[in-house]
């Protein structure tokens, strides 16, 4: 219940986001977004796995696990956001105040969350900041596949 509450802000400030509009009318290819959609969501499963591996090496426990892959996947939902509301790089256009506000806001209350063990398992901090980064970077490698894809299919 945590996780939908925490990205419950982001998903209700997409609504004021200012992407960049279609200048035609926009022509739905099922085959097409279901691979681009399988491709990206596989990618993110494995990111899942390769947190739950690292998870290990920071010496957590598996208690502590659990609050690592929380993290991980507030983060990565976060993130997820900023890449798919571009179809280009993710750079390509600035997120609305409002979505900017409440990723930042919920980064710094899941992260607070994490760190001091409110309602979940107490991370250390250096834990938290490596779900951040691993996130962070995942979503750039992700960028870059949703591109390949897109051009592929002509998304």
């Amino acid at each position: 219940m945590l996780l939908l509450f925490a990205n419950d802000f982001v998903t209700m400030s997409i609504a004021t986001d200012n992407v960049r509009y279609s200048k035609s009318p926009e022509k739905w290819s099922v085959k097409p977004l279901i691979t681009s959609s399988a491709i990206l969501s596989s990618m993110l499963v494995l990111e899942g796995f390769v947190g739950i591996f690292i998870s290990f090496y920071l010496g957590l426990n598996h208690i502590q696990i659990q609050t690592f892959v929380f993290d991980l996947l507030v983060f990565s939902g976060l993130f997820t956001v900023l890449m798919i509301r571009e179809r280009k790089r993710f750079w390509h256009s600035s997120p609305s105040k409002w979505l900017s506000l409440s990723i930042a806001g919920d980064i710094l209350v899941i992260s607070l969350i994490s760190v001091l063990g409110i309602l979940v398992t107490p991370v250390p901090f250096d834990a938290v900041l490596f779900a951040l980064g691993l996130a962070f970077t995942w979503m750039i490698a992700m960028d870059t596949v949703k591109n390949f894809v897109f051009r592929k299919y002509n998304l």
